[in-house]
């Protein structure tokens, strides 16, 4: 009988010890840019990246669908968003021509 306490007892330390591990590992700060959003989003955004990258993708993830965000949305830089005033191939009239 004294044996399954002391099972459960190698159990549970076995558990909480990657757990407690994890805890006291901090990830860096991400930059993120934040201009253009709504003031309750931006501080959200802000709070999660100051706890690290995985904080950061695991709420844009979570908030998606209310939001509209990922997390290239945030962390790029605004210049490398925009594409300029490059017009897009017209492709569709070679493929329409293709199945005349």
């Amino acid at each position: 009988m004294k044996a399954r306490p002391m099972m459960f007892a190698a159990a549970i330390f076995a558990l909480a010890v990657p757990g407690a591990a994890q805890a006291t590992e901090r990830e860096a700060p991400v930059a993120v840019y934040v201009a253009g959003l709504q003031p309750h989003v931006a501080a959200e955004v802000k709070k999660h990246a100051d706890q690290g990258i995985t904080a950061l993708s695991r709420y844009l993830d979570r908030t998606r669908k209310q939001h509209g965000l990922a997390l290239e949305d945030v962390v790029r830089k605004p210049d490398t968003r925009t594409v300029g005033n490059i017009e897009p191939q017209k492709e569709y009239r070679r493929h329409a021509a293709d199945w005349r």
